[in-house]
């Protein structure tokens, strides 16, 4: 979704607060999403999506209540109407500008950039609930990043989405960052924000599954996804890591720690360091 999606007709939409657990927030969101919504963000127990209000809208909200049922996730979904310019102010919102670390900045691309001197700045277009720098995953792995890039790296960036991890490895002084991603909608976003922060010529994407990768060509992996997805994708980069590599993972909630090492013990990576942020979890790697 980008800004420009919004201004169309239907003028009026159907605003959808969903309460929602962390462990089930990003696939009630690719629900949300792949079902037509026309925008989601991110709030502090969850996150808002919006449906034209007529009678598809009406219908998806109640396929997406269903479908929350049948998962066992349990939810609070509240509807309110609103019209098109307080949707546009209603999103703006959640997004402020984020320190991260000890010297990074996220800053959506409508505020007024004032970071310390020095500091590193990422400007963001949102389009997407993850992705922005808010969510606690996606800080665990830019702390990892400021603390292990040292300059002229080729970066992965496993699940790319707005690029946001990439572009702070660049930041920081990366060489170049490949991102891999398998939903073609995330694209427009990816380029979108490469070409605010003027960094096209150092990053790369491709949409895929199954990406074509020279073995060892990675002096970094920095990978953000939900556990499941985590432990179906890993097993495909176990070798694109040179032997001084280092793997940046999160996506996995703290409750989960001993269940996620455990399946690190059946691959060449080893855990050297953690760091926890609320209920999640993120780790460093090496080669074994």
């Amino acid at each position: 979704m980008n800004t420009e999606a919004l201004i169309k007709t239907p003028s009026s939409w159907f605003l959808v607060n969903v309460t929602i657990k962390p462990e089930w927030q990003e696939l009630a969101i690719d629900y949300v999403m792949n079902a037509g919504c026309d925008a989601a963000v991110e709030t502090p127990t969850g996150f808002q999506c919006a449906f034209p209000e007529n009678a598809d809208g009406e219908k998806t909200i109640n396929e997406f209540r269903q479908f929350l049922t049948e998962m066992g996730a349990p939810n609070e979904l509240a509807i309110t109407t609103i019209v098109q310019t307080d949707w546009n102010a209603n999103w703006k919102q959640f997004f402020k500008p984020v320190h991260i670390g000890e010297h990074l900045w996220v800053f959506p691309e409508w505020e007024t950039i004032d970071a310390p001197a020095g500091d590193l700045v990422i400007r963001m277009r949102p389009a997407m609930a993850f992705g922005t720098g808010t969510h606690e995953t996606t800080q665990l792995c830019m702390k990892f990043l400021e603390h292990n890039i040292r300059g002229g790296e080729v970066v992965l960036d496993i699940g790319a989405g707005s690029g946001i991890l990439g572009m702070t490895a660049i930041r920081l002084g990366a060489e170049k960052s490949v991102g891999i991603e398998i939903d073609p909608d995330a694209k427009d976003n990816y380029w979108e924000n490469a070409e605010l922060n003027q960094l096209t010529g150092q990053m790369e994407l491709q949409i895929t599954g199954t990406p074509e990768l020279a073995p060892q060509s990675f002096d970094i992996i920095v990978v953000n996804m939900i556990q499941t997805r985590l432990e179906a994708a890993l097993p495909h980069y176990w070798d694109v890591v040179k032997p001084s590599g280092k793997i940046i993972i999160s996506g996995v909630l703290s409750a989960d720690d001993l269940s996620f090492r455990k399946f690190l013990e059946h691959s060449p990576w080893q855990i050297v360091a953690f760091k926890t942020q609320n209920e999640w979890i993120g780790y460093q790697c090496i080669v074994n």
